[in-house]
């Protein structure tokens, strides 16, 4: 973050204090935490230093605690935001708390991701934070014509290549959303601890925390979501969890990468719908060509013409003869390719064998440059496209 969020929270419960505690790691924080009522510590909160934010709970039924809370309210207002909670609250009760200035009022029993959207709400009235007041990365989702068209190896290498392209705290994760046969934990040679199965396991409960508990980190940097290490049903995963995994993600990294299953599930529109780029991989063969027409032309159907398409030749051999079989290829498609990656099977078979990056196995093979030009052209179409948004709005 820009700047460190400074958070004062007086509950009087263990597990109150233990929610605030978990939500706040969330957050760059300096978090003041006490367990009591708001008497013990008023004198501290009109003497000391304002926080940010000042989390409070408080008996309704005590008027000298609303009082309290309104003469701090009063002192501090214009540097602090007040989020409230209380075990019992009627309507009269919220609105005198409104009527003081409190920011925000979450019953109890409160949820951390009500917690977590109040101080996000209450960072953004105040104008603090850096990545996650408002911040929104960019979503690419892979498909492909066929199974074993490359998808799943062109996605991991491409969320590799972002994040290092730059020397900056460029920030990237990788969604296996194949549940059945998802393989990029074990391309990267990750631990099966975590991943979709943790979302899976309470997706009502699925907030940062949880992400971040499902997120496994590869040396490179780039976080992973990886797939069950079991085959489950397709149906395991909704539309509401695919879009609240991938909201979550967003307002966390710079870059989300999801690698979808070959099968069109019951999600998969939604999960498209919510991407700034789809990327569809095909071979060069005459059923993927022809799957790769039938999908774009659902694409339409499904009123998905609005999000950006990149088709991309995976598996493409050079010599002679290769740019008339591109041509007939592109014809048969009824559109140009926007990236062709040449085909270099023996390096891509050792790096999934071993359990490596293709670019650290061979850093010079064609598919590694190819995918590398190809990272560098998407990152240029965002950034591209973010110039032109914030042109429309001034």
């Amino acid at each position: 973050m820009d700047q460190t969020l400074s958070i004062t929270a007086i509950v009087r419960t263990k597990d109150s204090a233990d929610s605030v505690r978990s939500v706040s790691e969330n957050f760059d924080t300096d978090l003041k935490l006490q367990v009591g009522d708001l008497s013990q510590f008023t004198p501290a909160l009109r003497a000391g230093k304002a926080p940010d934010i000042l989390i409070v709970e408080l008996s309704l039924d005590k008027s000298n605690e609303v009082e309290q809370l309104s003469q701090i309210i009063e002192l501090r207002g214009a540097q602090t935001a007040v989020i409230a909670t209380a075990k019992t609250a009627d309507l009269g009760g919220i609105r005198s708390l409104m009527r003081i200035g409190v920011a925000d009022f979450l019953p109890q029993p409160f949820s951390k991701a009500d917690l977590f959207n109040a101080i996000e709400s209450a960072m953004n009235t105040l104008k603090i934070g850096g990545r996650r007041g408002g911040h929104t990365g960019k979503v690419l989702s892979f498909i492909r014509s066929c199974g074993g068209a490359g998808s799943t190896t062109i996605a991991t290498q491409t969320a590799l290549e972002l994040a290092g392209q730059e020397k900056d705290a460029t920030s990237v994760t990788l969604i296996d959303l194949d549940l059945q046969f998802g393989s990029i934990g074990l391309s990267l040679d990750l631990s099966n601890k975590g991943g979709l199965p943790l979302i899976l396991e309470a997706p009502s409960r699925l907030d940062r925390s949880l992400l971040r508990a499902a997120m496994i980190e590869h040396e490179s940097g780039v976080h992973v979501l990886t797939a069950p290490d079991s085959i489950v049903p397709l149906t395991a995963l909704t539309s509401e969890a695919v879009n609240r995994t991938v909201s979550l993600a967003r307002t966390e990294y710079d870059y989300v990468i999801c690698d979808l299953p070959h099968a069109w599930t019951n999600w998969t529109t939604s999960a498209l719908r919510g991407s700034d780029r789809i990327v569809l991989v095909t071979e060069l063969s005459v059923p993927a060509l022809q799957r790769s027409r039938r999908i774009l032309d659902l694409l339409a159907e499904q009123n998905l013409g609005d999000v950006p398409i990149s088709i991309v030749a995976n598996k493409f051999e050079t010599g002679w003869g290769s740019s008339g079989q591109r041509k007939r290829a592109e014809d048969a498609l009824g559109r140009s390719f926007d990236f062709v990656i040449r085909s270099d099977a023996k390096t891509a078979r050792e790096a999934r064998d071993r359990g490596v990056p293709m670019s650290q196995l061979r850093s010079r093979s064609v598919i590694v440059k190819d995918i590398q030009a190809m990272a560098v052209e998407l990152k240029k179409a965002f950034e591209v496209s973010k110039e032109a948004a914030a042109a429309e709005k001034a």
